[in-house]
């Protein structure tokens, strides 16, 4: 198979697709299918958060590159082990953080989410990083975090109403997985000459 249909192949296990509303946002993959709204003012980008390895996408204001921006969303899917509560995995970040910034301070965050989608959503503020909001749900097979992070605390609330209109109309579907099937590159066995 040449590299160029490689290529195809993996573009298409996570591919965005555009509804009629240029703000609804879709994105689709291997045994799955997730949106949401685009706040108006604010500008999504894939490839330059790829990249850096920051997260699946990123969003962040216009007039800004979303490196200098004041604050920025992003999504992050992390798998899920088997039989793994929602709790379980908040409680395992929240140790972490703990280990990155003995100053901290976590709080818990009553936001609005789907109807289908519930978030635990917590808010993280170390002297040494970034403010965070981070709202987390579960999947079958994932977890899904969407971030809020922003220089500031004041440029954080400035951008709350945003970031929960990003959360509320998040909407994710499970559907069969695709089966990819890998040709075999190796030459066939002759068979032993007699």
């Amino acid at each position: 198979m040449r590299s160029g249909t490689w290529l195809v192949a993996v573009a298409l296990c996570f591919g965005v697709a555009w509804g009629q509303d240029d703000r609804a946002r879709q994105f689709s993959g291997n045994g799955f299918v997730f949106g949401f709204d685009e706040p108006q003012g604010w500008t999504l980008k894939m490839n330059s958060a790829l990249e850096a390895q920051l997260s699946n996408f990123v969003l962040y204001r216009n007039g800004y590159s979303w490196r200098d921006a004041e604050s920025v969303i992003y999504l992050r899917l992390s798998p899920r082990e088997k039989n793994q509560k929602l709790e379980e995995y908040v409680d395992a970040n929240v140790e972490s953080f703990k280990q990155y910034c003995p100053l901290f301070e976590i709080k818990d965050i009553s936001m609005k989410s789907t109807l289908d989608r519930p978030f635990l959503t917590k808010r993280y503020e170390c002297p040494q990083s970034r403010p965070e909001v981070i709202a987390i749900s579960e999947t079958a097979d994932w977890f899904v975090l969407l971030v809020l992070s922003a220089r500031r605390s004041e440029q954080l609330e400035k951008a709350m109403p945003d970031f929960e209109k990003v959360v509320s109309s998040f909407y994710w579907k499970d559907r069969p997985k695709r089966r990819m099937i890998i040709p075999n590159l190796q030459r066939p066995q002759q068979p032993p000459r007699s």
